[in-house]
């Protein structure tokens, strides 16, 4: 797992520590949209939406209250609140909503959960472990996820894509962006081979930083399909008189062949619909579905700045392809980036970018 160091920049000591997540809460709604099993009935289709490649009606899953709030960003790293995917028949689920909307529900809802696994037995409130990823290999053992693998507390995380650190000469890392091949950054996005103007960074920081709540990016990157992660969640209370805090991991499996150059890690990736499907469903046990934690080969990636490196940075840079070969070093960035807050603009340092507002991390 991975730890926030002080001054915001985090240490990648395992995958997956980095991901970006642009959509807003109805886009992602939207991209969410799913077939039941049950065949519904005219009056419970108002919240439906019609398939355009199937001609079958789609449902729209419906998002659950919670403390949390998700804020789009082009930079998440773990201990942040982010969106995932659960079934609409766990209990805290059915028990948290009206009964009719439980109905309406279905077997799939959105919650906002925290990116880094509480145990529910866990006691000391200033000293959380975290767990940000889960290793396919001892979730079955190790007490930290046994009681949500044996309670079935199965949830997909969802982004755009994430960041992976490639090893290099020296103590250099290469960050690279991987993603399903069917959301590759839009065409508006990969004409800003250079970088934007200053006006145009300081709109995007704000878009998406605001303290107010989430706000439209200016130039959302992406449109396609999201990227569907298996992750374990879990409930922990501090006290007896708060709620309950929601968190999860991220199921870890070895690399496939076409991304082991990159690290030797990936996430565990549900591959498609019925993938999602089994790993949600109540009605399968989490041993009746370990078959879907495995390498994934439908992917695609391109190498990114640097300066995602850096949690506070939260720009479209973070995701755009870059020409390696003109690429500064992390600390020259950082050198380059302090300086020219006063001195420069981003259009004199190549592949650089600056952070003009100091961002809400969450």
């Amino acid at each position: 797992v991975g730890c926030l160091r002080s001054g915001g920049t985090f240490a990648i000591r395992e995958m997956c520590g980095r991901c970006a997540c642009t959509r807003q809460p109805h886009e992602l709604q939207s991209a969410c949209a799913f077939r039941p099993k049950a065949t519904r009935d005219e009056a419970t289709r108002d919240e439906a939406t019609r398939d355009e490649a199937t001609g079958k009606t789609a449902t729209i899953p419906k998002w659950v209250s919670s403390s949390l709030t998700y804020y789009p960003s082009y930079n998440i790293p773990p201990q942040s609140a982010t969106p995932v995917l659960v079934s609409g028949y766990q209990p805290h689920i059915k028990s948290s909503i009206e009964e009719h909307s439980a109905q309406e529900s279905g077997e799939r809802v959105l919650q906002t959960m925290k990116w880094g696994l509480v145990p529910h037995w866990h006691k000391a409130c200033n000293d959380l472990p975290l767990l940000n990823n889960c290793r396919s290999d001892g979730m079955m053992e190790k007490v930290s996820f046994r009681n949500a693998v044996q309670k079935g507390q199965r949830c997909v995380v969802i982004a755009d894509g994430y960041f992976e650190w490639q090893q290099q000469r020296g103590n250099q890392k290469q960050p690279f962006f991987i993603y399903f091949a069917e959301n590759g950054p839009t065409a508006e996005m990969t004409e800003l081979t250079s970088l934007p103007t200053v006006s145009h960074i300081k709109q995007e920081s704000n878009s998406l930083t605001d303290a107010d709540g989430p706000s439209k990016p200016s130039t959302p990157p992406f449109t396609g399909r999201l990227l569907t992660m298996a992750g374990l969640f879990d409930a922990w209370r501090p006290s007896q008189s708060e709620g309950s805090l929601y968190t999860y991991t991220v199921i870890t499996v070895d690399a496939h062949p076409s991304v082991n150059h990159i690290h030797d890690r990936m996430p565990a990736i549900l591959d498609g619909e019925e993938e999602v499907s089994r790993w949600l469903s109540p009605d399968n046990a989490t041993s009746e579905v370990l078959d879907l934690i495995r390498p994934c080969g439908t992917l695609a990636w391109h190498t990114v700045s640097r300066a995602v490196s850096n949690v506070r940075n939260k720009s479209s840079e973070c995701v755009l392809p870059i020409d390696t070969s003109k690429q500064v070093s992390s600390k020259q960035y950082t050198l380059l980036n302090w300086f020219g807050r006063t001195q420069k603009t981003p259009n004199d340092y190549p592949n650089s970018e600056q952070t003009l507002k100091k961002p809400k991390l969450i």
